[in-house]
């Protein structure tokens, strides 16, 4: 099952894979952040939709540009936080709920590829697990496992 997979042979190769991008710079200059979030994004990816992506693969990097860019919003110090009356006149939120868009998707794609290709005895990562939980809990009315939470979590 899932729990029981080791995440230190997924770490191992997403390092052999680091290691293999690192030498094919040729010695060249290069930004080693880029690459350590590539690879620990491709760890989190694994763990959460049981695969990883090469680095140069173009969803993936969409994908790590879209939560990039929704991270550099700091939704928290947006003006109309602070001053509710400016939610009015202006539209950071609507700018929020745009860049969450895409990777919202990708996340409901994922879950209906799993849910198509759900099996009980083989949970492969975290939506597994989750589809497991919500599955296990029916159609309890004060259950937390719902599909919306899921993409939220």
């Amino acid at each position: 099952g899932f729990g029981k997979r080791s995440l230190e042979v997924k770490i191992t190769e997403e390092s052999a894979a680091l290691r293999e991008e690192i030498n094919s710079m040729d010695g060249n200059p290069f930004d080693i952040n880029r690459l350590l979030q590539k690879a620990t994004t491709n760890v989190i990816c694994f763990l959460v939709f049981a695969h990883r992506f090469d680095y140069d693969h173009p969803q993936f990097l969409q994908l790590m540009q879209d939560f990039s860019d929704f991270a550099a919003t700091n939704i928290i110090t947006m003006p109309e936080n602070i001053f509710p009356i400016l939610s009015h006149v202006m539209d950071s939120g609507d700018k929020v709920i745009k860049l969450a868009e895409r990777p919202i998707s990708y996340v409901r794609t994922q879950i209906k590829d799993h849910a198509d290709t759900f099996d009980p005895n083989d949970i492969r990562d975290f939506i597994d697990a989750f589809l497991l939980e919500m599955k296990t809990q029916g159609q309890r009315s004060d259950s937390t496992f719902t599909e919306d939470q899921l993409i939220e979590t």
